[in-house]
């Protein structure tokens, strides 16, 4: 469950944060702007605030959003402000109930940051830097806050001095309030006037096609031009040098490359442009008025450059507006008919030809089929061109029946009608015959000297002045009529790379020209002619006329048939590969000494290998013809050369390569009889062959399975080191861990030993104290004793004294108990006193009672239990007590 949900997660923001709460209940929402910490309720959800789709739900981390900040130098374009202009404020009590101004819109200038109202929503803009080539488009869009902040806009008035410091001449524009000021309408900021600009409320800046705010001027530059339209059909023309500013409701014009910059044509004698004047003007210049309709033939004999004007529309002819002269050369003419009367008179040349179409229009004539035969006999290609003029002509307008204009041929050429026709109409066809054109493959058609193959810059002129013409692109000629004259100007020739023609002039000098290469004859050039051997075995029945010779790659192939020694009739279908050699002219010029190269070289060639074979078997032919022929016409082959190839002094040609494709014998019993032969041995080759492929395939598989063992061997030996390495290791780590273990041990008997140390110390001081103690109290004893000896001495004489005292009566009582029990039990009695008393009893007996019985019993009995122990009484007193005695 997400913590939004759970209701026990608290709402901590920083500050520059906030976030937006949904009562779930009442369906509020409440913002909480930061620093501020707020404990959410299980009915608050977290949402945030989306342009299209409203207040969505969202986690409580995507609801904490950053607020609206604008550094200096932009600001911020506030959607519905609050209608009491307030904005959050930071740390603020949560509040739901703000009044917002719904579907207005504030600019707010930076530096500033605020959070957002429920329903607000900003956009943080940069100000507008502009350059003194760029510019602002602004709009009102309420007129009430434009007029009131119209002078509170952020504006920086630009510099225009070489150092920045020279103010520019001051925008009415910006530091007044424009009179007619209104909802809709646009003003354009300049970047000459200012170079900072931030609008206030109630203005917006509009953005162009690709979403830029900033529009860039028009710089144009000498000789060009732009043409600005207005919204009500006006055109205004500026021309550089200049920056042009185009007005609120103005727009540049553009050509079909979207280029609004358009450049003035430039003329000369032999250019023109047919205008027509669409409103009456007066021409500063020459202080001529032009009226409506008429029409102006301007050409570079009276101005050098054309500068298109609003009051000129620019006549195309044929998609084509500049008109160029055509070249009528010496020898040719042309026909030029004056389309107000049709009358059709000759130009001859040479002149250059520009027509003023206006009245002037050069035209073709197309001629019927036998006209051209004669003219042209076996010409095809003219016989179809002028086929597509008369149907043409069937469609031309009945002003000019009978002729066809060079747009309309210009036209069905492009559209593809004229098929298959080779046309020369850049020089005089008559000079090289049909054959040749057929073997020169790089022949190229061109329009009739329109000039379609120059290639040079382009200068338009607009479209809203006429039309898009080009400098020196396609040009457009004087409209044209064909009236038999199909080939005219110096025929051309263009050479592909790897073949050369021959020139020659009337007085024989020659020149060859290699490809690729461009040639124009000269009036009296020709091309030299070769006559060269077709079909297979080549002969010389149906020759190939061409003036075009291949002089590198050129393959000629052939059959030769040769008889060998044996009689044999065997064929060879080869391949040549021939070069021209040679550097300089005069070598050159010996390529077309020779008419028909390839029956020279065929000639040669069967010649050699006849000569060759007639000494060799048909069995040796067959099977190495191959070698053969290359030896005997390449030559045997060098380590640094390779092979020389054969070389024909006549027309310096070499055969560099031969390719044999077949060889066959023509006789078909003996070719059976060797194809079986050469089947058996082919047979027995591809047995060994088999058999050697099995004995390599076997070494092979049998070298595979000892390289897998050996590097099985190496793997196994791989393994056992590393498992060496790591039984290395653990016995390392082993013994590392029995040293620690003895060093643990020696340590530990350390502390021992030092314990002990300890203990012994202790001990030692211990028994020093005991020994001290029992010194003392052994002297106490002692000296106990000693008291206790001389209180026993005294007692002793007491009891003497008292035992004399009383021995009569004693006496005569032992006497009485005289018998053995008695006396036994009175010596052991006396003993034990003795023993305590360490009173000797016998002598005090015998001190006592001198001879008297008892002491002689008594002492018998001392004497009787001697080392015997006799076992005090529990109940006898310890000597030193005082009852002892």
């Amino acid at each position: 469950m997400a913590d939004y949900e759970t209701g026990k997660r608290p709402l901590s923001l920083s500050p520059g944060k906030y976030a937006m709460l949904k009562d779930a209940d009442s369906g509020k929402i409440q913002l909480i702007v930061g620093p501020k910490n707020h404990s959410m309720t299980n009915s608050e959800i977290p949402v945030r605030f989306e342009r299209r789709r409203g207040f969505v739900k969202c986690e409580l981390d995507d609801a904490i959003l950053n607020e609206v900040f604008a550094p200096e130098g932009h600001y911020i374009v506030l959607f519905n402000p609050s209608k009491d202009g307030t904005i959050p404020r930071a740390g603020s009590k949560p509040e739901t109930d703000i009044e917002l101004d719904i579907g207005r819109k504030v600019m707010i200038p930076g530096p500033m940051a605020f959070a957002l109202w429920p329903g607000q929503m900003a956009d943080v803009v940069r100000g507008h830097t502009l350059r003194s080539n760029e510019y602002l488009l602004i709009k009102i869009y309420n007129e009430e806050e434009a007029r009131k902040n119209w002078l509170s806009a952020v504006v920086r008035e630009a510099k225009t001095g070489d150092d920045d410091t020279t103010p520019a001449l001051s925008s009415q524009l910006l530091q007044n309030i424009p009179v007619d000021l209104s909802v809709g309408k646009r003003y354009v900021v300049k970047g000459t006037e200012a170079s900072f600009y931030m609008p206030p409320t109630g203005v917006s800046v509009e953005a162009d096609n690709e979403g830029e705010l900033v529009r860039s001027a028009l710089t144009l530059e000498q000789l060009h031009s732009c043409i600005l339209l207005g919204e009500g059909g006006d055109k205004r023309v500026e021309w550089g040098p200049a920056v042009v500013f185009p007005e609120p409701t103005e727009r540049f014009l553009v050509d079909g490359k979207d280029n609004p910059i358009f450049n003035a044509v430039t003329l000369n004698d032999r250019s023109g442009i047919h205008v027509q004047v669409v409103s009456d003007y007066k021409d500063g210049k020459t202080a001529v008025e032009r009226k409506q309709g008429e029409e102006l033939w301007i050409t570079g004999k009276d101005t050098q450059i054309y500068f298109p004007r609003p009051e000129h529309r620019v006549i195309r002819y044929d998609n084509q507006a500049k008109h160029f002269a055509d070249n009528v050369t010496e020898g040719t003419g042309r026909y030029v008919q004056n389309i107000k009367d049709s009358v059709v008179k000759v130009v001859d040349g040479p002149r250059m030809l520009l027509c003023d179409p206006r009245s002037e229009i050069v035209v073709r004539r197309p001629l019927s089929s036998v006209q051209c035969e004669l003219m042209y006999p076996g010409n095809y290609e003219a016989a179809k061109h002028n086929e597509l003029l008369r149907g043409l002509s069937e469609k031309s307008p009945t002003t000019r029946s009978g002729a066809v204009s060079e747009g309309e041929f210009t036209r069905s050429r492009r559209s593809g009608k004229r098929q298959g026709i080779v046309e020369d109409t850049a020089g005089v066809m008559n000079y090289a015959s049909v054959d040749s054109v057929r073997a020169n493959s790089s022949y190229t058609a061109s329009s009739g000297g329109m000039m379609e193959q120059a290639t040079l810059g382009q200068a338009s002129v607009p479209d809203a002045l006429g039309v898009d013409v080009q400098l020196a692109g396609t040009f457009s000629q004087n409209r044209t009529m064909v009236l038999g004259d199909k080939y005219k100007g110096v025929p051309v020739i263009k050479p592909w790379p790897g073949f050369a023609v021959m020139k020659i002039d009337m007085a024989g000098n020659k020149e060859v020209v290699e490809g690729p290469a461009t040639i124009k004859l000269k009036w009296t050039e020709e091309l030299r002619a070769l006559n060269l051997s077709t079909d297979t075995p080549k002969s010389a029945i149906d020759l190939l006329r061409t003036g075009y010779l291949q002089t590198k790659g050129n393959r000629v192939s052939d059959h030769v048939f040769v008889v060998s020694s044996d009689h044999v009739e065997v064929r060879f279908s080869l391949s040549f590969r021939v070069d021209f050699e040679g550097d300089t002219p005069e070598e050159k010029a010996k390529w077309f000494d020779t008419e028909d190269y390839i029956g020279l070289l065929t000639d040669h060639v069967r010649s050699v290998l006849m000569g060759v074979c007639k000494h060799t078997s048909g069995v040796d032919l067959y099977a190495n013809g191959v070698d053969i022929v290359r030896n005997t016409i390449l030559g045997i082959a060098t380590d640094d050369k390779g092979r020389p190839g054969m070389f024909f002094e006549d027309n310096n040609m070499r055969i560099v390569d031969v390719e044999v494709l077949n060889v066959r014998i023509v006789d078909s019993a003996i070719r059976e009889q060797l194809d079986g032969a050469q089947r058996e041995a082919f047979a027995g080759q591809m047995k060994l062959e088999r058999s050697q492929r099995n004995l390599d395939i076997t070494m092979q598989q049998e070298a595979i399975t000892r390289q897998m063992a050996a590097e099985k061997h190496v793997t196994e030996k791989h393994a056992l080191s590393i498992e060496a390495e790591v039984i290395d290791v653990a016995q390392g780590l082993e013994l590392k861990r029995i040293e620690c273990q003895v060093q643990k041990h020696v340590d530990g008997l350390k502390i021992v030993e030092a314990e002990n140390e300890k203990t012994a110390f202790r001990h030692n001081q211990q028994l020093s104290r005991d020994k001290s103690s029992a010194d003392l109290a052994l002297e106490a004893r002692r000296l106990t004793q000693v008291l206790e000896l001389e209180a026993l001495e005294g007692r002793k004489d007491f009891e003497v004294a008292r035992m004399n005292a009383a021995v009569p009566e004693l006496t005569a009582a032992l006497t009485a108990l005289s018998n053995n029990e008695t006396l036994t039990k009175v010596a052991e009695a006396m003993l034990i006193y003795e023993r305590r008393t360490g009173v000797n009893a016998q002598e005090l007996f015998e001190h006592i009672l001198p001879g008297a019985d008892i002491a002689t019993a008594i002492k018998k009995k001392f004497a009787g239990t001697n080392g015997h122990t006799v076992k005090a009484p529990t109940s006898q007193v310890p000597p030193t007590s005082p009852h002892a005695s």
